[in-house]
């Protein structure tokens, strides 16, 4: 599976989801990229995310293992853009102002209902002097809906 895939796949969540955010991971093992889900246990679910503890845990340990590489952390945005928010930034990033989980992206999608449609989706990565956004581009899946509501500027 690769990234397209894997986006699809979190889009799929994410809209399955609407109008809860969704989070979890894109991961690359041995088979390529994929999206795994994570419960949302946060207390407001509507305007954000918070990792089921559990399975958090496991996802980490699985990459301690050598098992996984995280490749990025995805969560949506109901009927909103995909910038990387104030809230966003501030949870990815230290006391100091550095990464918290530097070399892994943040993987941002705007789900827009009724309908819910993926409209727009972004990856966030820390470069020195800040986060910089670069558009993620999905390529219809086979079986996908949500990637039929793409917008042509992506």
């Amino acid at each position: 599976m690769c990234e397209a895939a894997a986006l699809a796949a979190a889009a799929a969540h994410a809209c399955a989801r609407w109008p809860l955010e969704a989070c979890g991971l894109a991961v690359r093992a041995a088979a390529g990229v994929r999206f795994v889900p994570v419960v949302n246990v946060s207390p407001d679910p509507r305007t954000s995310f918070a990792f089921a503890p559990a399975e958090q845990l496991a996802l980490w340990r699985a990459e301690a293992a050598g098992h996984l590489a995280i490749v990025a952390i995805v969560h949506s945005h109901c009927d909103a853009d995909a910038s990387f928010s104030e809230r966003d930034r501030r949870d990815a990033t230290t006391a100091d102002g550095h990464p918290l989980y530097p070399g892994v992206e943040h993987w941002v999608l705007s789900i827009r209902g009724p309908g819910p449609r993926l409209d727009e989706a972004m990856a966030w990565t820390w470069r020195p002097g800040g986060w910089t956004g670069r558009a993620l581009a999905p390529t219809p899946v086979a079986g996908c809906p949500s990637c039929v509501g793409v917008k042509n500027r992506l």
